[in-house]
């Protein structure tokens, strides 16, 4: 317990059983015994403290990654790895400014196969019970390879821990770090909102039945609310009275009513390309709530192919707002409908590890094959609190 009293009180506490140095001579005695019990007062008080403390967490030791991969990546991923230490709670993770100051010191970049005494010597400052290093490096058609060495000081004998996990998407990259970090004695299992296509249940249907769609000009019955995209030469939306006639366009149309349709025709060059979309505004959520989002289709060729993206907001170069997308999550794709409308809807928990989801925007795409494709009533509502499930189950 002593090694957790300050230094200055430690000083103070060795130095009782003597005899008073040479500027205590000089006061009165009953100044001295004063002096004496302030000084006792204040170590008995910091060991009080002290006692009532919760023991100290193992210190982890995260070095930056080197490679090749994208330095967006490596750097994410390091950051992954200390915050969700640092939120499971079974080891404190030292953090990212200290570490990058660490590494600084070394002669030689850290990688995979830099010694694990040169790592330990340069950790050393920061008492760190756990060591990581490594590298992330560029894999063709992947995210990443990534590669790192692990040393738990409590092992004896000590030994290294290798672990090599291919990245082969961004997305992914979560569940490689959560996949490492669970070797580690005492973390436990993480846990994710369950993504599934719909989740019906009593509580979800009563919410939906009762709450406001929050998208603005789901109904289609005004202009200005949804952007297009790939269509070249059409920046905006405008009102028709029938679908489009020219390929690569999309029109909202009306007929008596104040609600209309969203209409898109499809060629067969872009829909081997990037298909047509149109993105809806941004939608204010609550990021630990669940949302469900419906639709109407209509298609004599096109697929839909409907995103939900997820934005937090940050700051851009010049220091301004602006909105970065951390989340995306697409609803299982379909065909055409044979003349029909069909109703398709799907669940969304928007998450992310590191940032709360605080926009939504849902983009209305169609590709894979040409033709025409419409959509209409597209509604989005919160219909209750997110699902969570552990990673082993999401996987």
């Amino acid at each position: 317990m002593i090694h957790r009293i300050p230094l200055a009180v430690r000083v103070l506490f060795h130095s009782c059983g003597r005899k008073p140095a040479e500027p205590f001579r000089r006061l009165p005695p009953a100044a001295i015994s004063f002096v004496s019990i302030a000084i006792l007062s204040t170590v008995a008080a910091v060991v009080a403290v002290a006692a009532d403390e919760p023991p100290q967490r193992p210190r982890v030791a995260v070095f930056p990654l080197a490679g090749s991969a994208d330095p967006d990546v490596r750097d994410r991923c390091a950051y992954s790895m200390r915050i969700k230490l640092d939120r499971d709670g079974a080891y404190e993770p030292i953090d990212g400014p200290a570490m990058a100051d660490l590494a600084a010191n070394a002669a030689a970049p850290i990688t995979f196969d830099t010694p694990a005494d040169t790592v330990e010597g340069l950790a050393a400052p920061e008492h760190p019970t756990v060591l990581i290093w490594g590298e992330i490096n560029a894999l063709q058609g992947k995210t990443g390879r990534l590669r790192i060495q692990i040393l738990d000081l409590r092992d004896q004998p000590r030994h290294l821990r290798p672990i090599e996990r291919d990245i082969d998407q961004p997305t992914d990259l979560r569940f490689v770090v959560e996949d490492i970090l669970m070797t580690l004695p005492g973390v436990k299992p993480f846990a994710h909102p369950q993504e599934q296509a719909v989740h019906h249940d009593a509580p979800s249907d009563a919410a939906w039945a009762k709450n406001p769609n929050l998208l603005v000009d789901g109904d289609f019955s005004r202009e200005g609310h949804w952007q297009p995209m790939y269509m070249p030469g059409q920046t905006e939306l405008s009102f028709g009275a029938a679908p489009p006639a020219t390929a690569d366009h999309a029109v909202i149309v009306r007929s008596d009513g104040a609600a209309g349709v969203l209409a898109m025709s499809l060629s067969a060059q872009a829909a081997d390309a990037d298909g047509l979309a149109c993105v809806s505004e941004a939608i204010a959520i609550d990021p630990a709530a669940r949302y469900r989002l419906q639709f109407q289709f209509k298609s004599d060729g096109p697929d839909q192919r409907v995103f939900v993206s997820g934005f937090a907001v940050g700051r851009g170069l010049a220091g301004q707002s602006e909105l970065r997308e951390v989340y995306r999550r697409q609803v299982p794709a379909s065909g055409a409908t044979g003349g029909k409308w069909a109703t398709i809807e799907c669940d969304v928990n928007p998450h992310n590890a590191e940032f709360p989801v605080q926009y939504v925007k849902i983009e209305l795409a169609i590709y894979r094959r040409p033709g025409a494709a419409m959509f209409r009533d597209v509604q989005f509502k919160a219909v209750g609190r997110q699902i969570t499930a552990t990673t082993q189950s999401a996987q």
